[in-house]
């Protein structure tokens, strides 16, 4: 796969747990959303 598809697909899969969480911890989810995107810029960056 390209790495834009995985891209693509980490962003779908982030945007389901988001929302799972969130359902769950509502107050959290903005921490969530930080720690999700350093995962994501430290990925796309090694």
């Amino acid at each position: 796969m390209s790495v834009f598809t995985l891209f693509v697909v980490a962003c779908c899969a982030g945007c389901y747990q988001l929302g799972a969480y969130n359902a769950l911890h509502p107050g959290e989810s903005k921490a969530f959303l930080r720690l999700l995107t350093q995962r994501v810029w430290k990925w796309l960056h090694q």
